[in-house]
C-alpha cells in the first residue's frame, strides 16, 4: 500500500526591508560636505578682496617713495644753488683789495672767484685773453698748478685814471721764478671786481 506524502507548502522568498535615506552625510562626508558647502557659498568678492587690498598697498607705497625722491631731488637742487650763489658773493665786511694779496699768496683761486668780474681780461706772461669768470678759474688753477706761489709782495697801490683802483707787487714762486702782478679793479654795484688781472 502506498503511503500519501503531503505536499509541502513552498516558501516564497522574503522581501528585502528597504533601508531608508540618509538624511545626513556619514562622519567621513561631513567635512567634504561642509567644506563644498563653503566654497559654494563664499562669494567671489570676498576671495579678491586681499588681493585688490595689497594691490593698493603697493601702489600707495610706490607712490610715497616717488613723492619722497621729487622733494630730495629739490632739496637738493635749491641747496646747490644757494652753494653756487654764496661762493660767486664775497664775504660780508671783506674789500678785494684787502684780501687779494693773501689770496695769491696762498694761491687760493676759488677764493678770488666774489672778487671776479663777470667778464674780465687775465694776462699770464704772453698769453692775453678776455674770459669769463669761470675760465678765468681754470686759467689761475693752472697758472698756480705750474708756479706755486712761495710769497706775494705788495708794491703800490693806487687809483687809475678811469676810476677804478690798482694794485702792484711780485708774485716769487716756488722755482725760484717772479711775476710782476697786476690787478686792476672797477667798482660794479657797490662792490670792487677785478676787472683785469696780469702775471708778467
Amino acid at each position: 500500500m502506498l503511503k500519501t506524502i503531503p505536499a509541502t507548502a513552498t516558501k516564497s522568498p522574503a522581501t528585502p526591508t528597504p533601508i531608508p535615506p540618509r538624511p545626513y552625510p556619514t562622519p567621513s562626508e561631513a567635512p567634504l560636505k561642509r567644506y563644498a558647502i563653503t566654497l559654494t557659498n563664499w562669494p567671489v568678492q570676498h576671495s579678491l578682496k586681499p588681493i585688490a587690498n595689497s594691490t593698493k598697498q603697493m601702489n600707495t607705497d610706490y607712490s610715497r617713495k616717488i613723492i619722497s625722491l621729487r622733494a630730495s631731488l629739490i632739496v637738493f637742487s635749491l641747496i646747490a644753488l644757494v652753494a653756487t650763489t654764496l661762493r660767486a658773493q664775497a664775504p660780508a665786511g671783506t674789500s678785494a683789495l684787502d684780501r687779494m694779496p693773501n689770496l695769491l699768496k696762498t694761491a687760493d683761486f676759488r677764493g678770488m672767484l666774489p672778487y671776479l668780474n663777470s667778464n674780465l681780461e687775465i694776462a699770464l706772461q704772453d698769453r692775453k685773453q678776455t674770459c669769463t669768470r669761470s675760465q678765468a678759474e681754470v686759467m689761475l688753477r693752472n697758472f698756480f698748478m705750474k708756479h706755486p706761489p712761495k710769497d706775494f709782495k705788495l708794491i703800490h697801490k693806487g687809483s687809475s685814471g678811469q676810476g677804478g683802483e690798482y694794485l702792484m707787487g711780485t708774485l716769487t714762486s716756488t722755482t725760484g721764478t717772479t711775476f710782476r702782478t697786476t690787478i686792476v679793479f672797477f667798482e660794479k654795484n657797490g662792490q670792487d671786481l677785478v676787472h683785469q688781472l696780469r702775471f708778467e
